[in-house]
């Protein structure tokens, strides 16, 4: 029995991910392809944002991959065409947004050794909120670099956390080679962060309701989150994730009323006017006033 391909290649897209927010802005187009009857690499036509790029690319008979120049925040289209041998093409088109953040580091790790812990501490962490990150690998993975963005508003692609006040949103990832690594090459993540005591007194917030949701397969997944201490300016936590995405700090706001201050000038206007109130009834059952009728 003879077979006819009559199919284009098959195409999947390794990174950016179809409908994804990305806070790089300088991210890798890449795509791996196969086909039974082999790929006619000269075919490929790569297209970002309706230019074509295709010259800048690197293209083998397996594998297109192209770093980008400086895009703009929003939403950005992707097209890769390609041909097999037998001239069947085949097109696959997605698109992907850079999202705005307020603050984005990126920190070189190096080598993870599978099943060893390795702790790093990420720069601004007054700003990221993050204050240290323990990776545990399953695999040994090399060139190793982790990604936190504290977004300035929520991705489009997520839902708004349920019955949840947030503190912030952050996107936080593992790359190695310009690819992200997979979820099942991480074994075990403990993300170490802050909230600033003020943000619970304002929103009305428990700090022992603080918790470190990550968006996973399309709704938010609480993870187990440990209050650790806290001083004048911040409070601490810990919480531990099988892997990366978008995450939210949130707490639940008390269904109780805040008990309002008083200005402390009206306790000392209060207060003398008690003393002096006192001291009439005093210098009057003491005879050295006295009150004409």
């Amino acid at each position: 029995m003879i077979v006819v391909d009559n199919a284009g290649p098959s195409i999947i897209i390794v990174s950016p991910k179809s409908g994804t927010s990305i806070f790089d802005q300088t991210p890798m187009i890449k795509c791996t392809f196969s086909d039974p009857s082999g790929i006619d690499s000269t075919s490929v036509v790569l297209t970002l944002d309706d230019e074509e790029y295709t010259s800048r690319a690197t293209i083998s008979e397996t594998t297109l991959s192209y770093t980008t120049e400086h895009l703009s925040f929003g939403s950005h289209s992707i097209s890769v065409k390609i041909a097999d041998t037998l001239g069947n093409i085949e097109t696959s088109t997605w698109s992907f947004k850079i999202q705005e953040s307020l603050v984005a580091i990126e920190e070189e790790i190096g080598n993870l050794t599978a099943d060893e812990m390795f702790e790093v501490e990420p720069e601004n962490a007054d700003e990221t909120g993050i204050g240290k990150i323990d990776i545990v690998s399953n695999t040994n993975l090399s060139n190793v670099k982790v990604k936190v963005a504290k977004l300035q508003t929520k991705p489009e692609e997520v839902d708004d956390p349920l019955n949840k006040t947030v503190y912030s949103y952050l996107d936080i990832i593992l790359t190695t080679d310009e690819e992200d690594v997979d979820e099942e090459d991480i074994g075990k993540m403990n993300i170490s962060f802050k909230i600033e005591v003020s943000w619970f007194t304002t929103n009305n917030v428990d700090k022992n309701s603080v918790t470190l949701l990550r968006y996973h397969n399309g709704q938010w997944v609480e993870l187990t989150t440990i209050y650790l201490s806290e001083d004048g300016t911040y409070v601490y936590y810990t919480a531990e994730t099988p892997g990366l995405s978008t995450f939210a700090i949130a707490g639940t706001a008390s269904t109780d009323q805040p008990v309002q201050e008083i200005p402390w000038i009206f306790i000392l206007i209060g207060l003398i006017a008690s003393i002096g109130v006192a001291l009439v009834v005093f210098l009057y059952k003491n005879g050295y006033i006295q009150i004409e009728r």
